[in-house]
């Protein structure tokens, strides 16, 4: 992936990718239709809904060019504001007819698990932009956090959270908001119009470029009692475990291993069953999760996002992972609080609960 450093060197290597695989299919071209393909491939926001799986366009991909196929409503919008220069050609359609993709065309869906496993290991391009992404959803996440008073509705929390975040063009795709006793009952707290009074907790997914990173902080307005500071700590020790086995090599299902003892060492066995563990994250917010067993190794370049959680509580960071271990993305130690955890493995930063 050497010398993929522009969105445009990152998209020659993709479309090089698919067409090796037309060729070994021997198939004529492939038809691209899920927002994280198209995204993918292109780094276009490929959405009207946000909520839809499928992109507002599709792409074909031949041994010889490569075209968007899209309606009259959005065609223009593409060609001038999302493509920058990408060798794309926009062929559009009315609205009000259907689109013509080539005849014996491979279906996106006839690929999907391939598609998915080549989206895993990011470009230097795309770790790039993960990185950029990844400081910008932390800053937004603790300039909110540092800044809203008691008595706020989780709602509108929420909608702090996503003026930070599309203020710098980046888009809430998951925004889990709960305060006081409810952190402590839902491990996907949907906000709701219930008021915040002594704590808070907040997990975000943003996105930009079809890339994804995520986050979860947690404030209080109180001195923290002992039952939660051990709460957090443990939730805090176990992320440690996990980003500090976050290595080139090792297999989800391993590091789910660690984590599973990091519960029982901190005296929380079988909380890793109440709440996923987190994973492979990148175009989806999470692409593969650590479940037992899981063969599958850890690569230089994949997006990885663990979160631990023990009731009320919860860490989480984006990392990226090297050669020598993983990064975290979107944590800094300047602009929250944060306490060294000693794993088997090193030392590893994690958040701590702001007390304000």
């Amino acid at each position: 992936m050497s010398g993929c450093e522009t969105r445009l060197e990152s998209y020659n290597r993709k479309v090089r990718l698919l067409r090796s695989m037309l060729a070994n299919r021997q198939a004529d071209s492939l038809c691209l239709s899920s927002q994280a393909a198209t995204s993918w491939l292109t780094g276009a926001r490929s959405y009207i809904n946000v909520a839809a799986e499928a992109a507002c366009f599709k792409v074909v991909v031949t041994a010889d060019e490569v075209y968007m196929l899209v309606n009259n409503i959005e065609a223009d919008r593409l060609k001038d504001e999302e493509l920058d220069g990408l060798p794309i050609e926009v062929r559009s359609y009315s609205w009000f007819t259907t689109e013509e993709t080539p005849e014996g065309a491979l279906p996106e869906a006839a690929i999907s698990d391939w598609l998915r496993s080549q989206q895993f290991v990011l470009d230097p391009y795309e770790q790039g932009l993960l990185r950029q992404l990844s400081s910008e959803v932390g800053a937004s996440v603790a300039e909110v956090m540092k800044s809203f008073d008691p008595g706020i509705r989780e709602m509108e929390l929420a909608a702090r959270l996503h003026e930070a975040l599309m203020s710098r063009g980046i888009e809430p795709v998951v925004t889990l908001v709960a305060g006081d006793d409810r952190t402590k009952l839902r491990r996907h707290p949907l906000p709701t119009h219930n008021r915040i009074q002594r704590y808070a907790l907040a997990a975000v997914c943003g996105r930009r470029q079809g890339l994804i990173a995520s986050v979860t902080r947690s404030v209080s307005f109180n001195p923290l009692s002992a039952d939660l500071a051990r709460r957090h700590d443990a939730s805090a020790a176990v992320d440690a475990i996990a980003i500090s086995n976050t290595k080139s090599g090792r297999t989800l299902g391993f590091v789910l291993e660690q984590i599973q003892q990091g519960y029982a060492d901190c005296g929380f066995a079988g909380e890793w069953k109440l709440h996923h563990q987190g994973g492979v994250t990148g175009y989806y917010t999470r692409a593969l999760l650590a479940k037992p067993k899981s063969t599958v190794a850890l690569e230089a370049g994949m997006a990885i996002a663990w979160n631990p959680s023990v009731a009320g509580t919860k860490t989480e960071d984006t990392c990226l992972v090297g050669d020598e271990g993983a990064t975290i993305l979107t944590l800094s130690s300047d602009d929250w609080p944060t306490k060294l955890h000693q794993t088997s493995s090193g030392v590893v930063e994690r958040p701590s609960i702001l007390v304000r």
